[in-house]
């Protein structure tokens, strides 16, 4: 399926379930828009801080949206597009957006109170220090995890095959995302102290957090900071308890407001260069189209714990340069995107009378390809797929070697 398809399902079909469910949760669950909140009654400038629309969106969209790529490429590669796709979609309305609308509104309408002090008001003070020892126990693996992932994410060094640790090749792109976040964090702090004492609101809100965002992407790829995994490794442990202790007004909320920002503009510029420049292999040099075709090579053997020899090409792309690409990486054989099926029902009129399944060349029918690189299929799953299997099964001639 064509990856802009992909993006419009998934948009109309969030952007209705927002307006249509969570309207009707909303109403079910009897919201007043205009009720007084905790962050207004009980404002202490620390804990309960009253927040515009905006900003509370920022955090929750940022805290979601920064692990999708990583977690649902990862899913993918594991289950495939299609389950975490119907994942992201079913789960995400039904499931993930239900759980934090409904945890969020508790909250609010119990003074603010977090997640394990509700326990204990509805459940008792044991379900509230079970709840507690489990939150302790996952935070711990998460920020181990979390910074074991960043510290080598951002990691400038390597060991080659001597045992000598030396600069990677990708030393100055790691120090540069590495940097980028450590700034990141500093203009979300003079973001946040402009917000509050300045008031920001509207357009002036959004061009000050525009400005730092720019700011510290633009400062961090051209100053990279190269350090090692431990140095990185020390830094995060840093970062998480400063984000810890420090107001959210301060550090958590201004931060996810430029994440925002930035996460638009990555989202924006994706759905362009898909309108506007969809990636195709033949656009690619000659560099780009081997490692694409390598990489996922090499993954697809990883999972699979095999060679790999065939490939289809994306959207339909190759040219005789792209072939060749392929065969030099041990690739024996190619499907393309178009297939027998329009060639067979034209040839339905003048073969009505033929004996058994229609075998016309390799134009038609089930007949192999004489070039396995450039290899069209007998049809596609919405063309006709049953007729053709049927036809397939009747098959008499026995000397015929056929391939899946």
């Amino acid at each position: 399926m064509n990856t802009l398809v992909i993006v419009l399902i998934a948009a109309v079909l969030l952007t209705v379930a927002y307006a249509f469910y969570g309207r009707w949760l909303s109403k079910k669950w009897g919201i007043d828009p205009k009720a007084e909140t905790p962050a207004h009654k009980f404002e202490d400038g620390q804990d309960y801080v009253p927040t515009d629309g905006w900003t509370v969106f920022s955090h929750q969209f940022s805290s979601i949206a920064g692990a999708g790529p990583v977690t649902g490429a990862i899913q993918a590669a594991v289950f495939g597009w299609l389950p975490v796709l119907l994942w992201v979609l079913i789960g995400g309305i039904f499931f993930g957006a239900v759980t934090d609308f409904g945890a969020l509104y508790a909250s609010v309408k119990n003074d603010g109170k977090s997640m394990g002090l509700l326990i204990e008001k509805y459940i008792g003070k044991l379900g509230r220090k079970l709840f507690l020892i489990f939150c302790w126990l996952f935070t711990l693996i998460v920020i181990a995890a979390f910074a074991d992932l960043v510290a080598g994410t951002f990691n400038a060094y390597t060991v080659d095959a001597n045992g000598v640790i030396a600069l990677s090749d990708a030393a100055k792109t790691n120090g540069a995302a590495g940097t980028i976040s450590l700034l990141f964090i500093a203009f979300a702090m003079i973001f946040g102290l402009l917000h509050k004492h300045l008031h920001l609101t509207g357009w002036k809100e959004t061009v000050v957090g525009l400005i730092c965002t720019v700011a510290a992407l633009a400062i961090g790829m051209t100053m990279p900071i190269t350090l090692g995994k431990d140095g990185w490794t020390y830094i995060t442990f840093v970062y998480i308890f400063f984000a810890a202790v420090l107001p959210m007004w301060l550090l958590k909320q201004p931060r996810d407001a430029m994440t925002t920002y930035m996460f638009i503009g990555m989202i924006a510029g994706a759905v362009v260069g898909l309108l506007v420049a969809h990636p195709t292999m033949i656009r690619l040099n000659d560099y780009n189209a081997l490692r694409e075709i390598l990489d996922d090579k090499d993954n697809l053997e990883k999972i699979f714990k095999r060679p790999i020899y065939g490939l289809a090409y994306p959207n339909g792309s190759y040219d005789n340069r792209i072939v060749d690409i392929a065969k030099s990486v041990g690739i024996k054989y190619a499907r393309v995107t178009n297939d027998k099926y329009a060639a067979t029902k034209a040839a339905e009129a003048y073969a009505a009378n033929a004996d058994g399944p229609m075998l016309i060349g390799d134009e038609n029918g089930f007949s192999m390809p004489e070039d396995y690189m450039c290899w069209v299929p007998t049809c596609h799953h919405n063309h006709n797929l049953i007729d053709f299997g049927k036809k397939f099964m009747a098959l008499t001639k026995k000397q015929y070697l056929y391939m899946t």
